[in-house]
């Protein structure tokens, strides 16, 4: 059972890899065709990148195959992707270029 649950955490790992660079473009675009200009709009794209860095976390421990450290670093990144929205909808731009968090 152990060797089954690690493949699912490195397919896991690849999916999230393959989030990773969707949404990295999704940063390239927003810097790019709408530059964060207020405070408000800085620390959204703040909230963006630490999203990020628990989205290549995930993917990094999903590798490992260690089930409670992957548990741990999903929550966190889970948690991360629901402030940054939050941070993008107070910025007023739950949708921006036409990219949704």
């Amino acid at each position: 059972m152990a060797a089954l649950e690690d493949r699912s955490l490195s397919r896991v790992a690849v999916l999230r890899r393959e989030w990773l660079i969707i949404h990295q473009d999704g940063l390239r675009a927003i810097r790019a065709e709408a530059p964060a200009k207020t405070h408000m709009q800085l620390d959204a794209v703040a909230d963006y990148v630490h999203m990020l860095n628990t989205i290549r976390r995930v993917a990094r421990v999903g590798e490992m195959g260690d089930r409670r450290a992957y548990n741990t670093a999903n929550v966190h990144m889970v948690l991360a992707i629901v402030k940054t929205r939050k941070a993008f909808a107070r910025a007023g731009a739950g949708r921006i270029c036409n990219f949704g968090i």
